[in-house]
């Protein structure tokens, strides 16, 4: 249980590296810590535990990312009480981290999972964003949005580029904290 509260917080510290926070060190701390923690043997999620973990990152990233959609429907008197409504994107875009997070458990090499989650985050961006809802409501590219590099690589790699680099850059102190190898250390160093 106190796994999944953690996953939660996680969750909700990954909205801070977003617009109008822009707390982009806080990135350094929580992917590193994510991947952690679908790794820890001790505490071994079963799939399905995985399928929950992703779940509740999700309702708490995206709970607060996107807590403002209920504020338009006050707009209006008519359409007041259609505010709750605005919960269901939510939960629609927690189900993406959910997938995730049960796709990587289906890896039990610490590197490829390291290698998917960039991977299968950019490509739950891509599916959500044209295929099956047609708005990108979260692509990770946004973190880069506030200075002149992220605008800049951009251009040469698109937005789905600049979230997996943005997020593989995220998990780089994984690789020091928690890996005791010095020959690993050093082939992704170089």
């Amino acid at each position: 249980m106190l796994i999944f509260i953690k996953f939660f917080l996680c969750g909700i510290f990954t909205s801070f590296l977003f617009p109008p926070f822009f707390l982009t060190p806080v990135g350094f701390i929580i992917f590193p810590y994510i991947i952690h923690l679908l790794n820890i043997k001790k505490d071994s999620l079963n799939y399905k535990g995985h399928f929950i973990a992703g779940i509740l990152y999700g309702i708490g990233f995206f709970g607060v990312y996107l807590f403002w959609l209920r504020e338009p429907f006050f707009l209006n008197v008519n359409t007041k009480d259609y505010a709750s409504f605005s919960f269901l994107l939510i939960i629609y875009c927690a189900i993406y981290f959910g997938f995730i997070f049960l796709i990587i458990k289906f890896f039990k090499n610490n590197i490829l999972k390291l290698l998917m989650l960039p991977s299968l985050i950019v490509l739950s961006e891509f599916i959500c964003g044209n295929l099956l809802y047609g708005f990108p409501w979260f692509t990770f590219a946004l973190i880069n949005s506030n200075n002149i590099v992220g605008t800049t690589i951009v251009f040469y790699i698109g937005t789905l580029g600049l979230s997996y680099l943005t997020i593989l850059i995220f998990l780089f102190p994984y690789i020091f904290l928690f890996k005791k190898k010095t020959n690993f250390q050093i082939f992704f160093l170089i």
